[in-house]
């Protein structure tokens, strides 16, 4: 499958804003934060300082696969060029500001002139360490959740690549509720050839799981388990976990009436959070 261009995946997205005016504020952010990071979506490196052999990816994946972690748990140090980084974080900030979020990025600046800082934060976006967050954000007043933002759209590009190179039998055999890329916990689920998969959030991996689980507690038990269907658009639906009230959102690929661009899943499936809310169900924090 030929990938998308940067420019081509930015007309998908104002597609999308012409047909859903009612999304337009939050795809607008969305369309404005993935151009931030132009630079380093076109790099051949993908923002690294230096190219990471297949050779050293299928290591590492060996390791990944032998011991049931994510790919990056095994990455100690991954180059990538402090110039991008520090380009990509500026960019996304003025996104931020521009879109009203200003007094979440308190002490910003100080955070610009901290190198040290800024490579202990890919690192941790890299592994999805919330501790490292949580604990910049108590030192420099930043919201944690918009630190995350930050510093995943500088490592996400890397990750789709990733995920893009590592052996197919991975996905298909992986069978685990965290991303086997990146570690992220899911909250999108696909059908596809009468298989359930998982599609990770940030590197945008899709890996197969049991068609009978809940990814939140691990229940397997078909009596505590059911779904509920999206009359208007039966290729959504809700799967719901009894026991411990969690939902993951479903997209049946065979029943879609249209395409949805990747990276999108989330919000064009927006009103089945509105369900699911209403009936009392809990969505997957991902920051948590």
């Amino acid at each position: 499958m030929i990938e998308s261009t940067f420019d081509e995946r930015v007309k998908q997205i104002e597609k999308v804003i012409d047909k859903h005016p009612e999304l337009t504020q939050v795809l607008s952010l969305y369309k404005d934060l993935f151009k931030a990071k132009r630079e380093i979506e076109e790099d051949q490196n993908k923002g690294l300082s230096l190219s990471l052999s297949m050779e050293l990816i299928h290591s590492i994946q060996e390791k990944a696969w032998k011991e049931k972690k994510p790919i990056t748990y095994f990455m100690d140090e991954v180059p990538f060029s402090m110039e991008k980084v520090l380009k990509t974080i500026s960019l996304a900030v003025n996104v931020l500001h521009k879109h009203g979020l200003n007094n979440k990025l308190k002490n910003v600046d100080m955070l610009l002139r901290n190198n040290d800082l800024i490579s202990k934060l890919i690192k941790a976006a890299l592994r999805n360490d919330v501790d490292v967050y949580v604990d910049v954000s108590n030192n420099l007043g930043i919201d944690p959740a918009l630190l995350s933002l930050m510093f995943s759209i500088v490592v996400q590009p890397f990750l789709e690549d990733l995920s893009r190179k590592v052996d197919k039998a991975l996905l298909e055999e992986w069978f685990n509720t965290l991303c086997p890329i990146c570690g992220r916990r899911s909250y999108i689920v696909k059908i596809k050839s009468r298989k359930r998969y998982l599609i990770c959030p940030l590197c945008g991996a899709e890996y197969r799981i049991e068609h009978l689980l809940c990814v939140s507690c691990g229940n397997r038990d078909p009596y505590t388990l059911y779904f509920i269907i999206n009359e208007e658009n039966p290729a959504f639906k809700i799967d719901v976990c009894m026991k411990c009230k969690c939902y993951v959102k479903v997209i049946d690929e065979n029943l879609l009436q249209e395409n949805i661009p990747k990276g999108l899943e989330d919000i064009l499936t927006w009103e089945l959070d509105k369900v699911a809310e209403y009936k009392g169900l809990i969505r997957f924090n991902t920051y948590h």
